[in-house]
């Protein structure tokens, strides 16, 4: 995956709508090095599509931290279906993200959000492009404060359901009873 990630973002020759698939390639490279170019991310994106009117935008950005124990992958898919006139167009999409944590334990956060009829009108300068870049944008900057919210509000949760490795670093048998039982058990083989 990591290879396919490095490899250059790509437009499919095949494409019937060649002039917007390059537009929106141009858009989508400067935003993903705005958006994601910090932070060790590996990114890419790929633009296909076998119909007149209707072009496929696919994105993936990848980040591995192996040293501080996580990872996370942000996928999305988007299908857009211009409209006749070409002035317009219907975005339909989904964003997928898995996110890894290894420490002691294993965490994942793995979510899927779906998006059906997103109107894109042809924005000023006449840049459908930069309108279907802006909202898909939109839509993740969205996800990702939401993201943020989430995460605030469970941190403290988290950190409570975390138990702490004692300085020697070996965890602790909680349980009480095995604890008694064998007390009594050297308390009865020294009485004897």
């Amino acid at each position: 995956l990591v290879d396919k990630i490095k490899a250059k973002s790509t437009v499919s020759s095949e494409i019937c709508n060649q002039e917007l698939a390059q537009s929106l390639k141009q858009e989508w490279t400067a935003y993903q090095k705005e958006y994601y170019c910090n932070n060790n991310v590996d990114y890419t994106f790929s633009i296909t599509g076998d119909q007149p009117k209707s072009l496929v935008l696919s994105t993936l950005a990848q980040r591995i931290d192996v040293k501080n124990c996580h990872a996370g992958s942000w996928r999305g898919a988007w299908t857009i279906a211009m409209s006749d006139d070409g002035s317009a167009a219907t975005l339909q999409g989904s964003i997928h993200i898995h996110i890894y944590c290894h420490e002691d334990c294993n965490v994942q956060l793995e979510s899927k959000k779906e998006y059906n009829d997103l109107n894109v009108v042809q924005g000023k300068g006449g840049n459908l492009a930069k309108s279907i870049k802006n909202k898909i944008a939109t839509v993740e900057a969205n996800v990702a404060a939401e993201l943020e919210e989430m995460y605030d509000s469970m941190d403290d949760k988290l950190k409570a359901l975390r138990r702490i490795l004692p300085i020697m670093r070996k965890r602790l048998d909680w349980n009480v009873l095995s604890h008694r039982m064998v007390k009594k058990l050297e308390e009865t083989a020294a009485s004897n």
